[in-house]
């Protein structure tokens, strides 16, 4: 994950000493992870490591993402997954000197690497808050959250149910002499004759349909114009993101993939352009699609697991005369939920209303 335009200074970035050294071991053992972190010198690779240890409060940040992860988020090979808080990520100039990247994390080789540019930033969902993922206003997204989950998009990307998400979301990898023209145009116009958008990825190029991967985005608390913008950079950081929305903000998600989508075809409706109203049925059908393929193929979660946790609060409400409209309410919030551990929560806070 990147971030653009941070500045990072070494005072107060994450302390030179962990300061609950207990409480990293007690989520090592709570959810068989290992956390570590650098110690100076050169790391494993050959890259500055400067010195630098997890503070109690990202602990407590960090422990609050593990408990909301569905199965399988960690892996699912023998090795126990690492958490590695490091300083900056670097690269080699060519004359030799190492310079700091703003990457606010990394993921590789079984190790989730978490940078001080994710601690305290306020891009893409920081701030931002979700009653089905259980951030409130008085304990809203924090940075270095969002982070976490968008690696673990990337320790889960192998997945057959993954590969038919990008299907769904219509990424194509490009080939043949016209490619170039269309980066360029791209480039010049924010999307090429055909409606696509060509993005460079090193030494390959992909597209996608204008207007099928959102722009901007909503939010509960954040303020950042566009939390869509590095989604749209490459298909592996598309699902990433998708993945760390789905954990931590569905309902925002939902209202990315579904409504807006929806509210734009009634815009298009009241327009004269019959290619307009087309272009904006085709892109809702294409999000939605997206939206079903990642909550059923990734997620696993079906219709059928909401009706089947419908039936369950029912036969537990005691007050007859409040169950319709909580099964009701239930089954309007549990549309937009994305994983078992969101509907199972939303059940239980259904339960607990007066």
């Amino acid at each position: 994950m990147y971030f653009e335009n941070v500045e990072i200074g070494d005072e107060g970035r994450g302390g030179e000493t962990g300061d609950d050294p207990g409480l990293e071991r007690e989520i090592g053992r709570e959810f068989g992870v290992v956390l570590t972190h650098d110690s100076g010198g050169f790391d494993r690779d050959g890259r500055p490591a400067d010195h630098v240890a997890w503070r109690r409060a990202e602990l407590l940040d960090l422990r609050e993402v593990l408990r909301r992860l569905p199965p399988g988020a960690l892996g699912s090979g023998p090795d126990r997954l690492e958490f590695r808080r490091s300083r900056a990520n670097y690269y080699r100039r060519g004359d030799g000197i190492w310079v700091r990247k703003n990457d606010a994390g990394a993921y590789r080789s079984g190790v989730v690497r978490i940078f001080d540019a994710s601690i305290g930033d306020r891009q893409d969902h920081a701030g931002d808050t979700s009653e089905l993922a259980g951030f409130d206003a008085a304990s809203p997204i924090r940075a270095m959250q969002q982070t976490l989950v968008h690696e673990l998009g990337h320790v889960v990307e192998g997945g057959e149910g993954v590969a038919r998400f990008h299907a769904a979301v219509g990424w194509r990898e490009e080939h043949g002499e016209a490619v170039a023209a269309r980066l360029r145009e791209t480039r010049r116009k924010g999307v090429a004759a055909d409606r696509r958008v060509y993005v460079a990825v090193g030494d390959e190029v992909f597209s996608y349909v204008k207007g099928q991967l959102p722009e901007g985005g909503a939010h509960s608390g954040g303020t950042d114009p566009d939390t869509w913008d590095y989604a749209r950079s490459q298909p592996r950081e598309y699902f990433a993101e998708c993945y760390s929305k789905a954990i931590l903000v569905p309902e925002l998600l939902h209202e990315d993939l579904i409504v807006a989508p929806a509210r734009r075809v009634e815009d298009a409706r009241a327009r004269p352009s019959a290619g307009a109203r087309a272009e904006a049925i085709e892109d809702r059908d294409a999000m939605a699609r997206q939206w079903a393929t990642l909550r059923a193929e990734v997620f696993h979660l079906t219709d059928a697991d909401v009706e089947r946790r419908s039936l369950e609060l029912a036969a537990r409400c005691v007050d007859r005369s409040r169950r319709d409209a909580l099964v009701s309410e239930f089954r309007a919030k549990a549309a937009r939920a994305m994983t078992h551990e969101q509907l199972a929560r939303l059940a239980a806070r259904c339960l607990r209303l007066p």
